[in-house]
């Protein structure tokens, strides 16, 4: 009798945990916050948190003036960059003592 209880309530147990893992990943896989993407590399979000904090580290003495055409410029360098970075992820990882000598 003692199993056939512990069977029943494993059983529940498991069954809850099981929804609450999966109900955990699809919140955090959705969940931005109040984050904007502000536009998507190969399906990854861009945030325009991340654009502003590189765009104002990258003006010499935070001078950042945020003009129209300041802004245009950098998101142009931006998603040349992003886009960069998404293609050398795609290649193949070096190791090894070839990639010492690059």
């Amino acid at each position: 009798m003692m199993f056939k209880d512990l069977k029943f309530y494993g059983n529940k147990l498991f069954f809850l945990l099981l929804f609450i893992i999966l109900a955990s990943s699809a919140i955090a896989q959705t969940n931005t916050g109040d984050r904007r993407v502000l536009f998507t590399v190969q399906g990854k979000p861009v945030f325009e948190d991340e654009f502003k904090y590189v765009y104002t580290k990258n003006n010499i003495n935070n001078q950042a003036d945020f003009s129209e055409k300041s802004l245009r410029d950098y998101l142009d360098l931006f998603v040349k960059f992003r886009l960069k970075v998404a293609q050398a992820e795609t290649m193949p990882k070096t190791s090894g003592p070839k990639a010492a000598n690059f």
